[in-house]
C-alpha cells in the first residue's frame, strides 16, 4: 500500500506532465518534465521508507530467547 506522501507525490508528478503538455515555452515543458521527474523519485524513496518501517529486514531480537527457541 502506498503511504499518502509518495501518493501526493505521485499526483504532483501527473499535475507537471500534464502543464508540460499545455506549455507553449519549450524550456517551461522541460523544466516540468524534470520536475516531474523529482516527484516521482521523491515518492519511490517515501515508499522504501515506508517498506523499511512495516517490514523490518529480519526478526527483532528479544531478551532473554536463545536460537532454541
Amino acid at each position: 500500500m502506498l503511504s499518502s506522501e509518495a501518493q501526493q507525490y505521485r499526483a504532483f508528478a501527473r499535475e507537471c506532465l500534464e502543464m508540460a503538455d499545455k506549455a507553449n515555452d519549450e524550456d517551461v515543458r522541460r523544466r516540468l518534465i524534470e520536475l516531474s521527474h523529482e516527484w516521482m523519485a521523491a515518492a519511490l524513496m517515501e515508499e522504501r521508507a515506508a517498506q523499511r518501517i512495516l517490514v523490518p529486514k529480519k526478526p527483532l531480537d528479544r531478551p532473554g530467547r536463545t536460537a532454541a527457541h
